[in-house]
């Protein structure tokens, strides 16, 4: 199956490799190549940020994909200002469901009965409740706190499924294959232009009659989109990954 996105939000760094261009994050490196987007949204404004202007215990923001060898690739990496309440939040699949916690990018979530649990049509829920609904896979928001080395649950959301808008949405076949799709999000290099739009990390995104697509903030039509696209373009893609991981775009962002 092809990577699953995550957001870390925001983390300190606590080791950083020049050599391999590699950052630690929450205890997770994550790998930064030449189509990562470096960005510095703290105070000091480095106008030209780069890897060699972070240094440990700098707060960033990462957002990325795990690839097909399970290494965590960072599309993006922003460096913010330190939060005072020291407030960590992530956003990914969940795997390794177990006695009341589970894992997201290799970080280990644990809940207790100060988290608070949103399912997804109920804004309270218990402990219970949450982890009898909880499934490996499933796309949730966390917000918590490092506490003696752990990362502790303030705040779960099961994130909801986006609803398919196709004539064909009520069909059963259909509808089982929305079931085992995965909502994804990420930020790339348009690298190749036919039938389909290659963007970062060889992701195939395939375009049906249901995409929409968007250049200078506002709505285009497939034809003029065609038009102002080229390779080198940076793009965002919203849409959805099946099992044999083809994503095909609800929504594809020209970016300036």
């Amino acid at each position: 199956m092809q990577p699953n996105l995550y957001q870390q939000s925001p983390g300190s760094t606590c080791q950083i490799n020049l050599d391999l261009h590699t950052v630690t994050v929450l205890g997770v490196e994550f790998t930064l190549n030449n189509q990562t987007k470096l960005k510095d949204g703290s105070e000091n404004a480095v106008r030209f940020f780069d890897l060699a202007d972070l240094i440990v215990g700098d707060s960033v923001e990462m957002k990325g994909f795990i690839d097909k060898d399970g290494n965590n690739v960072a599309t993006k990496m922003q460096r913010q200002n330190n939060d005072e309440k020291n407030e960590i939040e992530l956003k990914g699949a969940v795997s390794n469901i177990a006695n009341f916690s589970f894992d997201i990018v290799g970080v280990t979530v644990n809940t207790g009965e100060s988290t608070l649990f949103e399912s997804v049509d109920v804004d309270d829920v218990t402990q219970a409740t949450f982890f009898e609904q909880l499934q490996n896979e499933m796309l949730v928001e966390v917000k918590g706190q490092m506490l003696n080395g752990e990362f502790h649950a303030l705040e779960i959301k099961i994130e909801e499924s986006e609803a398919d808008d196709s004539d064909e949405a009520d069909d059963s076949d259909d509808s089982v294959a929305v079931n085992i799709s995965k909502r994804t999000e990420f930020k790339g290099i348009v690298d190749d232009i036919n039938d389909r739009v290659s963007v970062v990390a060889n992701h195939d995104v395939l375009i049906d009659s249901n995409t929409e697509f968007e250049a200078d903030g506002e709505n285009v039509s497939v034809e003029q989109f065609w038009q102002l696209i080229m390779v080198g373009d940076n793009v965002e893609v919203k849409g959805r990954m099946d099992e044999q991981g083809v994503i095909t775009a609800k929504s594809i962002q020209l970016e300036d």
